[in-house]
């Protein structure tokens, strides 16, 4: 999966800019009832700077 979003920051007063990210993820179902979900997010926001994330989850259906 790959994801592509845009967040403006700016209201009003406020100036904080604007967020881009791209996100690239990977589901893998080790059978009916658990997943396991990894996330990289490349992110940068205007005139502040950038940020790497790496997220991971797991998931468990009783």
């Amino acid at each position: 999966m790959v994801r592509r979003s845009t967040l403006d920051l700016d209201d009003g007063a406020i100036a904080g800019g604007r967020l881009d990210d791209w996100t690239y993820g990977v589901n893998w179902r080790r059978d009916a009832h658990t997943r396991l979900m990894v996330n990289i997010i490349d992110a940068e926001v205007t005139d502040v700077g950038d940020a790497q994330l790496f997220t991971f989850r797991v998931q468990h259906e009783f």
